[in-house]
């Protein structure tokens, strides 16, 4: 009989508007399906955002992020008893956060309080981030602490491709940084889906992150605007390529004697383990391997890191130093010294620098040994500027005498 009373005085309570703490005296709070319907008659405080998404919008000629202004919530006193005498203001505070394993980006808003009135004014405009919006409400009635919640999100539109494009520098790096966006994310910074207002960041399944797929394990995203401002991640990519450029440019020096580097065997040749068991068989010493010492660098000349039958739309005739800067921006090396095999002598005639059948460590099962296959076949749409034809310089010509007669 005891329990029975005490869950009746509880519902009594809670119709008549009592404030929660003298409910959860009586240590009976009904449970199972009414007790959401007694929730909704408690004092509470009840945070109502102006909008359940709000989009990070882009110029249409810079492309410049656009911060939502129009973040409003308003925080309202629901059950109270007639003649409670409640506060005018509120104790603020909001967060927007977003985040993957790992990693994730927050708003400066984080980190302050703000006492006010309601409707309170959210303003997003000191940084560029999206996620996960959070305000929360907080006043005191009679002594009582309430709090309420709310929820919205922060996504983001894709500028204009032309935008995008027209932000590549106007050189060769330029157009290839822009076929490997063009490969790495499609352009695009953020994943919206057809009839959406916008989207979050693009991240892929190695947590690569935005319009040049910036890894964040791997320490490629080096700020958190990188996330949400294309322009910071395309920065950061053609800084990583023009890094990637360089490296190309100085690791394959065999000049120096310290390059390093194995000779392997070319996919579906003769390989010089086969010629040195061959040898072995017939009771000769293994195969001597030329000095690589005075081995040049990767070419530097046109079409040298095209091989023949391989697309190339763009007419960009990549160099062996381009093709290899371009596998080192998706991971490992494009080339290795490869053997030149004389099957009647069983003798190397030559070592040279041939596309590696490993690309420097590729795991068959996780990497992508045709990234560059696809960089090269890819149209961003990206054009390179007319090159200037020089004047002609007019010559100048002497002034007529008049004769005098």
């Amino acid at each position: 009989m005891k329990t029975r009373f005490s869950h009746a005085f509880s519902i009594a309570c809670a119709s008549l508007c009592l404030p929660p703490t003298v409910v959860a005296a009586q240590g009976h709070f009904p449970q199972g399906p009414l007790l959401p319907q007694i929730a909704q008659t408690l004092p509470q405080i009840k945070v109502v955002l102006s909008k359940p998404i709000y989009v990070i919008h882009h110029d249409a000629k810079t492309g410049a992020p656009i911060m939502p202004s129009d973040v409003t919530a308003n925080a309202l006193f629901l059950n109270f008893l007639p003649g409670t005498v409640l506060p005018a203001q509120f104790t603020w505070h909001a967060t927007l956060e977003w985040s993957i394993k790992d990693f994730g980006t927050r708003h400066v808003i984080g980190s302050r309080y703000a006492t006010h009135s309601s409707p309170y004014l959210i303003d997003l405009k000191e940084q560029v981030r999206g996620g996960t919006l959070t305000v929360i409400a907080k006043a005191s009635v009679g002594g009582q602490e309430y709090i309420g919640v709310s929820q919205a999100k922060v996504v983001a539109d894709n500028p204009p491709k032309s935008v995008i494009l027209a932000s590549f520098p106007k050189n060769r790096w330029g157009l290839i940084a822009s076929k490997i966006g063009m490969v790495e994310s499609g352009l695009h910074q953020f994943s919206v889906q057809k009839g959406q207002p916008g989207g979050m960041p693009e991240v892929s399944y190695t947590r690569d992150i935005g319009l040049m797929q910036l890894n964040a394990p791997g320490g490629s995203v080096t700020r958190e605007e990188q996330v949400w401002d294309w322009r910071e991640n395309r920065d950061q990519g053609l800084r990583m390529l023009e890094g990637k450029h360089r490296t190309s440019q100085l690791a394959y020096r065999g000049g120096n004697g310290r390059g390093g580097f194995r000779v392997v065997t070319p996919v579906g040749g003769s390989g010089l383990a086969a010629v040195n068991v061959a040898r072995a068989l017939l009771g000769l010493p293994d195969a001597e391997v030329p000095s690589v010492s005075g081995m040049n660098s990767l070419s530097s000349a046109p079409g040298s890191g095209i091989d023949p039958g391989e697309p190339d739309p763009d007419k960009l005739a990549l160099t062996q130093i381009e093709r290899d800067a371009i596998r080192r921006y998706n991971g490992g090396r494009e080339y290795s010294l490869t053997p030149e095999i004389d099957p009647d002598t069983l003798t190397v005639k030559s070592v040279s620098w041939k596309v590696d059948p490993t690309r420097g460590g590729i795991n068959p099962h996780s990497g992508n040994p045709h990234y560059v296959l696809d960089v090269l076949k890819a149209r961003s749409g990206f054009k390179l500027p007319e090159p200037v034809k020089p004047h002609a310089k007019k010559t100048k010509r002497s002034p007529r005498k008049r004769r005098h007669r």
